[in-house]
């Protein structure tokens, strides 16, 4: 691979932060209707300063009870996720431009410089740095002793947990404009990895070689301009025991059988954020915000929930029988799973919410725009 290919990929990121969020930021938004009667309200746990993103979006990291965030700067810092305790603080020593991931003694983040970086949690000490010439923007999965990684350049690698050798890649064309995101791999701990791609495929590798399973073309291209015809597969695939379901901008929203690839359905959708969901139902937000909750058996719609309508929101994240969503204004909305009835809100953090939300029992935990993290609850009324 060409060292300049990277460079110019990046470049053409930076370009899309305009188009898909600044141009949104700006714009105005519609005022939210009264809730005259909340059944939730929302509690705040605990919230800690993690940083300044810059022009990067952070994912909270989280393993067992143990929490981590970053900033640009280089600082991560890493909390009891129950209490909101620092545990330890680590400096980095370079900017860093997302890719967090966690597991049980090791934090994994990505560079600006396009370097894959290990941390002992314990320590702080640096364990080891590989050069991967692509930024790391959605967060790494540590699976097994392997660390899985996609770049901006599309690119998929695993790479050993112990020194950071790259163990295999996975090269991938990317289509002359992409879209800008922290999508990431999926993993079912059977061997398995799921991965969206930026023309509008999903691919299933072998974690063990890297050697493709199956791949399908979730969104076929459309359009008489190239921003038309974009095509992402966007957000994490959904992968459990038999399926694996994705999204793709300006395309279909369509699940699989994992062990073949065959089709089981699709619908056409189009989202830039990713699906969410449980064992029964997924949901995803279309580029209306519109909330929207499919059976995942076979497609067929449950609820459309419209009265957000262009407030910019996150994916969707199911947490026990509600629907947690944020906006670009700060707040968070809770909605039923059952029927979509917006249920309760709060307005959490005034610079606004984009990155997805990561939950654990009780709590769920996001990372706003400003750089700060919040431990979050839905108290019944």
């Amino acid at each position: 691979m060409s060292t300049n290919f990277p460079i110019k990929v990046i470049a053409g990121f930076v370009s899309l932060i305009f188009i898909f969020g600044c141009a949104s930021k700006g714009s105005e938004i519609p005022p939210l209707n009264k809730l005259n009667s909340p059944l939730v309200d929302i509690g705040i746990n605990w919230e800690k300063s993690v940083g300044d993103p810059g022009a990067y979006q952070f994912v909270p990291a989280r393993y067992d009870d143990l929490l981590c965030g970053a900033g640009l700067e280089g600082k991560i810092s890493c909390f009891n996720s129950e209490t909101g305790k620092l545990v330890i603080k680590i400096n980095a020593g370079r900017q860093l431009a997302g890719g967090v991931g966690l597991s049980d003694q090791i934090l994994i983040a990505g560079t600006v410089r396009g370097e894959a970086l290990a941390v002992n949690i314990k320590s702080g000490e640096i364990l080891w740095q590989t050069m991967i010439n692509s930024q790391i923007l959605g967060p790494a999965k540590v699976t097994g002793e392997m660390i899985v990684v996609r770049g901006g350049s599309g690119d998929i690698l695993a790479l050993d947990r112990g020194d950071g050798k790259v163990l295999w890649r996975y090269e991938v064309s990317q289509p002359a404009l992409i879209l800008r995101s922290n999508s990431t791999v999926s993993a079912d701990g059977e061997g398995n990895i799921a991965v969206g791609l930026a023309d509008g495929r999903l691919v299933l590798l072998d974690s063990s070689g890297g050697e493709v399973k199956w791949d399908v073309v979730v969104a076929q291209k459309t359009g008489t301009n190239e921003l038309e015809r974009m095509s992402d597969v966007v957000g994490s695939p959904l992968i459990d025991n038999q399926t694996v379901c994705a999204i793709a901008l300006n395309g279909n929203v369509a699940c699989y059988e994992k062990d073949s690839g065959r089709r089981i359905w699709a619908r056409k959708a189009s989202s830039s954020k990713g699906l969410g969901g449980g064992d029964k139902d997924i949901f995803y937000t279309n580029e209306s915000d519109f909330i929207i909750a499919l059976e995942k058996s076979t497609g067929t719609s449950i609820w459309n929930q419209e009265t957000l309508y262009k407030r910019n929101l996150t994916a969707p994240y199911l947490h026990k029988n509600w629907i947690l969503v944020g906006d670009s204004e700060g707040f968070i909305h809770v909605l039923s799973r059952a029927d979509g009835r917006v249920l309760g809100r709060r307005l959490i953090d005034k610079s606004g919410f984009a990155g997805p939300v990561i939950g654990n029992g009780d709590a769920v935990y996001l990372q706003s725009v400003g750089g700060r993290m919040y431990s979050l609850s839905v108290i019944v009324n």
